[in-house]
């Protein structure tokens, strides 16, 4: 029997003298990522990341759907001037190295896709993220999917429409409890244990 992939360890407890810092998750993706234009079969665009082409408050993006993200994510240098809060998060990896505190900033901006649905646009949170050299600029994750429950055609990664939830503004979307100690984010490169 093969072994899936790591599983992640029990979260510590938190830490009362450090109130200000949170504890951000990682996991492994290693399914392959291409451009949504490139020549492909059908049948290996099963196997394929949805990256789309896009804009973040005008700005041409290119936009990760990973339902999996417990966060959407952007780039800090896209951050617009609606900053909501700055905060410091510490990472900890599915191995159990923790990697140092950094600050990253919760944001709100507009995104539409390029070629889906043309001239529909939504307004979210963001937190900024060093993507490294990722394929894309912007994840959108599990909130946005909750707030917007799009339909994905997902043969063509096709998406074919959105719809915002009426009774809960996307800009005052409340944390899972918790959220408030630890995020997941997934990320598509393993590093070497030292």
């Amino acid at each position: 029997m093969s072994e899936v992939g790591p599983t992640a360890p029990a979260r510590p407890a938190a830490d009362d003298d450090d109130d200000n810092e949170e504890v951000m998750w990682y996991g492994v993706n290693t399914a392959s990522m291409q451009d949504e234009e490139s020549d492909q079969s059908k049948a290996s665009r099963a196997h394929n990341l949805v990256i789309k082409k896009g804009h973040l408050d005008g700005r041409p993006v290119r936009i990760l759907l990973d339902s999996g993200a417990t966060d959407n994510l952007i780039r800090p240098h896209l951050v617009s001037w609606n900053v909501l809060k700055t905060k410091h998060v510490k990472m900890v990896g599915f191995d159990g190295l923790s990697r140092p505190a950094t600050e990253v900033i919760d944001c709100v901006a507009s995104v539409d896709f390029e070629s889906d649905l043309p001239g529909v646009g939504f307004t979210t949170v963001f937190t900024t993220w060093d993507l490294g050299l990722k394929n894309f600029d912007v994840i959108l994750g599990k909130p946005w999917f909750h707030d917007f429950n799009p339909i994905i055609d997902w043969r063509s990664h096709a998406i074919v429409s959105i719809e915002r939830r009426h009774d809960l503004p996307t800009n005052e979307r409340q944390p899972a409890p918790w959220a408030k100690e630890a995020y997941v984010i997934k990320v598509s490169e393993v590093l070497p244990l030292h």
